[in-house]
C-alpha cells in the first residue's frame, strides 16, 4: 500500500515543480505578463478596435474582455489617463485588461464605477441597471493611500 502512495507524492511533486519552473520561464520572457499599464485609449481609425498608448511610448492592440466592455461603450473614458492592470501578450502586441479602471488627474488616482442613482447599485460596466433598467451614470471616488 506504501509503493503506491508513495509513487503518487512523486508524480505530485514533479507536476508542481514543473508548474512553478513554467510560471517563472513566463515571467521571465514577459509571457503574458500580469503589468499595471498607465495611458490612454486610442480608437483606431475605421475600425471598432481600440489601442492602449502607454505614456512612456508603446501602444498595444487592446483585447475586448469583460473587464475592458467599458472601454469599447464609453467613449467618454477615452480622454481620460488610466491606469489599469492586465496581461501583455508579446507574440500579438495586446493588452487584456482585468480589474477595476483607475484615472490619474491632478497626481491623485480615482476608481472608476457607473451607478444607478435610483436603485443605489454600482457596477464596473455602462448601460442599463440591472434592476430598474435606467441608464447607469459615470461616477469616480478618490483611492485613498
Amino acid at each position: 500500500m506504501r509503493g503506491p502512495r508513495l509513487l503518487a507524492f512523486f508524480v505530485l511533486a514533479a507536476g508542481w515543480a514543473v508548474a512553478v519552473s513554467t510560471q517563472a520561464a513566463d515571467a521571465a520572457t514577459g509571457t503574458n505578463a500580469l503589468v499595471e499599464l498607465k495611458g490612454r485609449v486610442v480608437p483606431v481609425p475605421g475600425s471598432t478596435n481600440l489601442q492602449f498608448r502607454v505614456e512612456s511610448g508603446p501602444t498595444y492592440k487592446l483585447l475586448a474582455s469583460r473587464d475592458a466592455q467599458a472601454l469599447f461603450a464609453d467613449t467618454n473614458l477615452h480622454t481620460k489617463v488610466l491606469i489599469t492592470k492586465g496581461y501583455l501578450h508579446p507574440k500579438d502586441a495586446a493588452f487584456e485588461v482585468i480589474g477595476k479602471l483607475h484615472e490619474i488627474r491632478n497626481n491623485k488616482v480615482y476608481e472608476l464605477y457607473y451607478y444607478c442613482d435610483i436603485c443605489s447599485i454600482e457596477t464596473s460596466f455602462p448601460g442599463p441597471c440591472l434592476c430598474c433598467r435606467e441608464d447607469v451614470v459615470l461616477r469616480e471616488r478618490e483611492v485613498k493611500k
